[in-house]
């Protein structure tokens, strides 16, 4: 699947912004718990500390009141505000733990019977009384435990408060450097793209094809490498193509030829290859000049291309082999149009390039290969044409041995002629 750096970006974005939401979401809930707990805290343990507390004060006091006072009697009131003290505390007590006031109360009960059924001797109500002391040593008792259960609930709160701001602290940290090294490696991977596509512009720029870019992916910047590394084999064989191209016809060379032939051969095409050479050219060369020679190269290398375009399709191929040798490569169905059209426009067009006195004449004087001075036809255009429509044929060099020997037989013909090789071999 191919992820664009987009959303790649977008997605280290998501994944940074979730995980922060995550830890706020993990902070708040942690931070309601304790809530809870504090809550509960002060609802209970500190209530019920508060409570045992004033209760024994209160005891302290009623007990003391009982001991100063001769008229013991209930309707006393300080004895009654003494003990709506010491009630209230154990209301408020009930309130928050009823097991522990079910604990108290019959003592209690026990100690109020003592305290009124008991004679009014003052002795008699000291604090080591069994009655008082019981319930004195009850609540110190549940004091303790109360006290001691708060301690654990404070430091279990502790605990808590600490566990949470250090998981939040490191899911923080966490995800903070999850984005951080996310965003480290994207920065990373763009910026060695980027430096590697410069460098492969830089040596382009200074004429080298030969680079090769690694691969890095299917995003934007692998498919900017890909196609980089695409760009400079076509580059280098363009270059190719250009520095054996003609530079007279500008024409492509011997490579391109080789090319051209290769791939129909490898896709198992069948074509046919015309090789087109002029006769009698190196005399007028001798005769005219190099200069007036190059005119009429030029000139059958646009004839054959106005002829190619008008009888042949795109898929054609033309060539300048060198000197006056010309290739065309085609399809059967138009070969014979092709050929018959060069013949027709470059007998038509060739006397054009003699002075008039030659071409009332129809020869020129020059010498032969031989050194002998003797004359010479106006030029004429001879075509081979080779196919693979009837034998097979395996490589450009069979093409070539083939084409230069029906050369050789066309040649010998009068005018200008072509030459198709129907020759059969099995394919």
């Amino acid at each position: 699947m191919r992820i664009s750096l987009g959303l790649k970006l977008i997605l280290i974005y998501l994944l940074v912004t979730g995980g922060f939401l995550l830890a706020g979401f993990q902070g708040l809930s942690g931070l309601h718990n304790v809530s809870d707990q504090v809550r509960a805290l002060l609802n209970n343990d500190v209530k019920r500390v508060v409570a045992l507390r004033q209760m024994r004060v209160s005891l302290t006091q009623f007990q003391r009141t009982l001991e100063l006072i001769e008229d013991r009697s209930q309707n006393s009131n300080i004895i009654r505000r003494s003990r709506r003290e010491f009630e209230r505390s154990l209301r408020a007590l009930d309130r928050t733990s009823p097991t522990m006031t079910q604990k108290l109360a019959p003592l209690y009960q026990a100690y109020l019977k003592s305290a009124f059924d008991n004679p009014t001797t003052s002795s008699s109500f000291g604090l080591k009384q069994v009655p008082y002391g019981r319930l004195s040593d009850r609540i110190d008792d549940l004091l303790y435990e109360a006290e001691q259960s708060l301690r654990k609930t404070e430091n279990r709160l502790e605990r808590m408060s600490s566990t949470g701001l250090s998981n939040l602290s490191l899911t923080f940290l966490g995800f903070f450097l999850v984005g951080l090294l996310s965003f480290a490696w994207f920065s990373l991977r763009l910026l060695s793209g980027l430096k590697q596509l410069k460098g492969g512009m830089d040596a382009v720029g200074q004429g080298n094809y030969d680079i090769h870019l690694p691969a890095m992916g299917q995003d934007e910047l692998g498919v900017a490498l890909k196609e980089f590394n695409q760009m400079s084999s076509r580059l280098k064989s363009t270059r190719q193509m250009f520095l054996d191209a003609s530079p007279l016809t500008y024409l492509p060379g011997n490579i391109a030829i080789e090319r051209a032939l290769m791939d129909r051969l490898r896709n198992d095409e069948i074509f046919a290859l015309c090789y087109i050479d002029l006769d009698d050219f190196k005399p007028y060369n001798d005769h005219y000049g190099y200069a007036r020679g190059s005119e009429v190269i030029k000139a059958t290398a646009d004839l054959i291309h106005q002829v190619q375009r008008k009888c042949g399709s795109e898929r054609d191929f033309v060539g300048h082999i060198g000197g006056d040798d010309f290739v065309l490569v085609t399809s059967m169905a138009h070969v014979e149009p092709i050929c018959t059209g060069i013949i027709e426009a470059f007998d038509k067009m060739i006397p054009e390039h003699y002075s008039e006195e030659d071409r009332e004449k129809g020869v020129i004087i020059s010498k032969d290969r031989f050194g002998e001075t003797r004359e010479f036809p106006l030029m004429t255009i001879s075509l081979a044409v080779v196919t693979n429509a009837n034998r097979d044929v395996h490589n450009p060099v069979e093409i070539a041995k083939i084409a230069a020997e029906i050369k050789e037989y066309v040649k010998l013909l009068p005018g200008s002629n072509y030459l198709v090789d129907r020759r059969t071999h099995a394919r």
